[in-house]
Parts: structure tokens; sequence; C-alpha cells
């Protein structure tokens, strides 16, 4: 393994930065870089972008000032498919010279002196480490210095400084650099210091139309605060709208949930988002970090870090945090549902959660093997009760999923639960002067329901006439509960767990009159003796085939992320008769359509993500087919639009 040296350096005095190039000279500060060779681009399924062409300036340049002359090229890759347009990236790469100085990984309060040698004024962006989050500045024309100051955030110990021509300034547009200083901002521990929570969609809050989705990041709380109470707000120094601070009621414990869905460890950098978490957080804060799922992502080459490069990219929010005096916490990937037994789950993620624990073990991190650990609890509980912890519902239980949902990756309010119970006793465990664990409280025995009841009544949704509703009151403690139906002879029709304490029994074709259900009460692999019911009702269905697509969910909607665009993933229910499936947009206003994916069977549980241009009048909906030409259609959801 590549040795990340996490110690704190110290350079200068007072750990002042300052060059005066008039004075100094700069030879060895200073490169050219390039891009004059196209990308590669994929290569055994793997994007490859433009490499740099790095040149030392020539030995007369060394003093005086630094001539920063630049100009830019945008590229965008192909699609790794024609059926997968949105497997295309865009990177913007800047011909300049690039000033390198050693520098911690701090704030600084950097004040650049530079003049304009041209004939028009002209205007900059400031690019640090690649990244351009920073406000724009012009520089009159005519030669004479001024002085332009701003907080340079860096995320690895090195400061390195070009520039972008702002658009309206033709390129290629030339910049003097006389001179630089930069001061670390300090800053001082809080009484009670914060955590902040960087992470995807496994661990982001989501909003009351998103549930019984959530994320283990806005669940912590029930485990580390006093009495499980918590306020929970808008958190604007996330730009995300997912962002929350959730307090203590009393105000001393704060946790700020920055985790953001299809985020990986290099694009959660690269879009500015560990930028805005270093503007305010203070030395004694922590920082828990999980990554991994969406650097796995192959076909999308703006998120997809490969194994060999992964633990840089993680080593940048270490050494952010321990320059700045944060205390950060690894976490590895949660599991999926990938069963490959009855009590055998596969790790998806399992060799970027691996490096992620060896590097914390290497450099002393505090942290939590919740890929392991996790795969415990979900072995557990089975492939069948395992379902719980994950979106995979059948039709009817939720209202904002009618039609069910079947998707392996995301977690349902109780997986997101039981993860941060993991999450919060290794992170109490090793930060026991601030935090302390509450466990939920065990049952046992775990009690049976009671008052169990059946009443055939409309379905709610009217599409299937009439169901079987059952109900009973929730069981204290119990987290979740197994529903089975038997015919009249005692065998087995089907089985299925529900979080809710009720649960609608869709009739289907050829059923019997008679149906014995049973229902238990778990707590985790533990369960309740039986409640049973029994219920005799003729349902007249109509005999014409159901032809429909089920479960077709849109999330990890973002519409701001992208200018212009509006980025979102799909999850479907796969048909057992179907093994071909379209994604299909279609613009309302214009009928105008357009395919997003073709799929075949084997991808249907997979990622699904797409970047389009925004519209208030879009739609989504799936097309299936199979070799006898049968075709199935799902019902088209509107895609989501916020001014």
């Amino acid at each position: 393994m590549k040795d990340h040296d996490l110690r704190p350096h110290h350079r200068g005095r007072n750990n002042m930065i300052t060059y005066d190039f008039i004075k100094q000279p700069h030879d060895g500060l200073v490169t050219l870089r390039t891009y004059p060779n196209p990308a590669p681009g994929w290569v055994d399924g793997i994007y490859r972008w433009r490499e740099p062409v790095v040149e030392p300036l020539p030995a007369s340049q060394s003093i005086g000032p630094i001539r920063f002359t630049t100009s830019h090229v945008m590229d965008t890759s192909e699609a790794l498919e024609p059926s997968d347009p949105n497997s295309a990236g865009t990177y913007t790469y800047i011909n300049a010279p690039v000033l390198t100085l050693p520098a911690d990984a701090k704030t600084y309060r950097t004040a650049l002196t530079v003049s304009n040698p041209g004939a028009s004024d002209a205007s900059f962006i400031p690019v640090i480490n690649d990244l351009a989050f920073y406000e724009p500045f012009t520089v009159p024309a005519g030669g004479e210095p001024i002085t332009v100051t701003f907080d340079a955030i860096l995320s690895k110990r090195l400061f390195d400084l070009t520039f972008r021509a702002v658009p309206g300034t033709p390129e290629p547009a030339t910049l003097d650099l006389h001179a630089i200083a930069m001061e670390p901002v300090e800053t001082t521990p809080r009484e009670h210091p914060h955590v902040y929570v960087i992470s995807d969609s496994i661990t982001q809050t989501y909003f009351d139309h998103e549930r019984p989705q959530a994320g283990w990041g806005e669940e912590l709380f029930r485990y580390l605060f006093p009495g499980r109470q918590a306020v929970i707000q808008r958190d604007f120094g996330g730009s995300a709208v997912q962002s929350r601070t959730i307090s203590s009621t009393d105000g001393t414990l704060v946790i700020h949930n920055r985790a953001l869905g299809g985020r990986s460890s290099k694009s959660y950098i690269n879009e500015g988002r560990l930028n805005e978490v270093l503007r305010e957080i203070r030395a004694g804060d922590y920082l828990i970090f999980q990554m991994g799922p969406n650097d796995a992502s192959r076909n999308r080459p703006m998120r997809y870090e490969g194994l060999e490069g992964y633990l840089d990219w993680v080593n940048r929010y270490m050494v952010s945090a321990a320059d700045r005096g944060v205390i950060p916490f690894i976490v590895s990937p949660t599991p999926t549902y990938a069963f490959t037994g009855e009590h055998e789950l596969r790790l998806s993620f399992g060799d970027y959660g691996k490096l992620a624990m060896q590097y914390a073990r290497e450099h002393g991190i505090a942290h939590v093997d919740l890929g392991e650990i996790g795969r415990k609890l979900a072995e557990r509980l089975g492939r069948e009760n395992g379902r719980i912890l994950h979106m995979k519902f059948s039709a009817g239980q939720y209202g904002n999923f009618p039609d069910g949902v079947d998707d392996s990756t995301h977690l349902s309010r109780l997986g997101a639960h039981k993860y941060a119970g993991i999450v919060a006793k290794g992170f109490a465990e090793s930060f026991p002067e601030h935090f302390t664990f509450t466990p939920d409280p065990a049952l046992d025995p775990v009690p049976a329901p009671t008052d169990f009841t059946a009443q055939v009544e409309d379905d709610g949704r009217k599409r299937f006439g009439r169901a079987t509703k059952l109900r009973w009151p929730a069981v204290p403690g119990a987290e979740y509960y197994r529903v089975v139906r038997r015919d009249e002879t005692g065998a087995e029709v089907f089985r299925t767990v529900t979080m809710a304490h009720w649960y609608y029994d869709m009739p289907q074709p050829g059923q019997s009159d008679t149906a014995v259900y049973e229902v238990t009460a778990w707590q985790e692999d533990r369960s309740s003796a039986p409640a049973t019911i029994t219920v005799t009702h003729h349902f007249d269905l109509d005999a014409t085939p159901d032809t429909r697509i089920t479960g077709v969910n849109l999330y990890e909607i973002d519409q701001t992320t992208f200018p212009g665009k509006i980025a979102f993933s799909v999850r479907f229910a796969a048909r057992p008769d179907a093994d071909r499936y379209r994604i299909v947009m279609v613009n309302t206003a214009t009928n105008e359509t357009k395919v997003l994916a073709e799929l075949r069977e084997a991808q249907v549980d997979g990622l699904h993500s797409f970047r389009v241009n925004r519209e208030t009048t879009l739609t989504i909906h799936v097309e299936g087919s199979n070799a006898n030409g049968d075709q199935y259609r799902s019902d088209a959801v509107a895609l989501p639009w916020r001014d």
C-alpha cells in the first residue's frame, strides 16, 4: 500500500507562506501543464482521460512575475455503449503554467498580487488543486498590480495554483503573478464538538415523499442523543437540499449529515462538497467518512475510481482532517442485498471496504467495519427476512410506492436504523469522552401480535378492486413482521415481511377462496409465536393478463449540481416473463420520446442514472418484452420539477 503520512506538517514561520517573485527566484516551483493529446477513451470498460504533459519553465523565466497564459479545452467522453448515453462524462482541461508550493492541508487566507499586461480588462477564476470553486476577479489592463484576496481551501498537502479565464475573456488570456502570501486560518475548538458525516445515498437524509427509504446518517442520533430526541433542520452550510443539521434538544450534540446520493470519494471533492465542509469544520470536531459504492461504478467516469487510486482520494479527506485538528472516523461500505444462499451474503464492495479498513488500521484512525458487522446481521436474518433491511416491498404496502419497489442497494427505515446502530456503537466506543451509545432494548421473548383482524376492502389504488387487509396493533419493540398465507389444506402460498402493522394481500388468479394468515413479530432474528386468522372470500378477478411493469420509482434527483440539467436514477421491478427493457423519457409538451437505456434482464438490479436537460414536462416509463413478442409497460412517472 502506498505510504500516506498523516503526521501534522508545519511549514514556515508561524506557518505563513510568502513569496515575492520579483525578488525571489522561483525555479522548480512553476511548470507548464498542457493536454495536447486526445483522451484514450474507453479501455477495458474504464474511461481514460487525457494525460498532462508537464514541462519545466525555462531558467530565463525563474525570476520576476510568473506569467500565466491560460486557455482551456472541454472534453465530453463517448458513451460506453450507444444504449447508455449517461456513461459519458465531461471534463475541463486547463493549459497553463502551474505554481506548486508545499503546504499543509488547511484553509489559507490568501493574497495574490497580480497584473494584466494585456490591452483589455480580463477576468479570472483561481484554480487550486484542480478545483475552481472561488469567486472570479477582474484585473484592469495596463499592468498596474492589484491585490486579490480569498480563502484557499486545501484538501491535500499541496498548493497547485493556476487560473482559468472567465467566459467573456478571450483566450488565451494572460495574467502576471507578482507575489503570494498565505496565512493559515486556525479555528478554536467548540465547547461541544460537532460531527460531520460524508457519504452517499446509503447515508443521506430523505424526504417524507421518499419514505420508507432512509439513510443511516439520519438515524445516528437515536443511539447517541439523550432520550433519542433531536431537532432536525436544513443545513445551509451544504448546498445539497438533503443536507441536515441534527441537534440534541439541549444543543450539546450536533450532527451535520452532508451525505449525498450518487457521490464517490472523487466526485464529492470535484463537485466542491468537501470544500463546503472544510469551510466550517473546526479543530476538535469529528468527521465520519464512508465511500466506495459509487467509486466502483466503472461505467460512470465522473464517479469511478479504481482500487489503485481509491486510497489517494481517501487520503485527501484524512489529511484535511489531520491538519485541521479534526478527528476522523472511517466506515466501510454498507452491505447490499446480495445473498448467495439462505444465510450467506456476498459483500458487493468488499474490496473497497478492505482497503479502507487497512488504511485506517495502518494510520491509527478510529473505524468500524460496517460491511463485515452488517453482513453478520443480514446473514442472521437470512435471505427472506433480510429483505426488510432494503427497499424491497410488495405492492400496496406504502403510499409512496403503490406498486412496490425492488432495490437491493438502498435502505429501508429499519435497515438505516440497524446499520446506524453499528456505526454509532463503534463511534461511541472510540470516543467515550464525548459520546455514549444507547442500544435498542432487547425483547425476550418477543410478544405475539394481538387483536389480529382481516377485512376484505378496496385495495386503496382501485387497481385490483378488492383485497384482504390485515391489521394488528403495533407490538412495542418489534422491528418488523412476517406475514404467511396458507390455503385450506395448510400448504404455504406465500410469505413476506413488512415494517407496518398492517398488510394488503392482493388477490391472485386461481387462489382458493379460503386463506389462513399467520403474523409473527420479529426483533432481528428472534420471532414471536404466530397470530392466525382465517378468511373466506371469493374474488372475481379479471381474466385479462396483467401486462404492467411495476415498482417504477425515480430517486437521487439532483437539479443543482449540473447547470441546466436534472440528474436522477430509475429503479423498477423485473417481470419473470420479460427479458428486455427500455427506460423511456417523454416530453409531454412536445410528445418527443427518447430511449434513455436498453437493459437485459440481468441488468435490472443495477445502477440506472441519467442526466437530461431541465424541462417541466418530462415523464419516465419502462417498456419490456420477451422473445415471444409479448409487450409490457409501466405507468408514466413525472420527473419532479423545482424552481
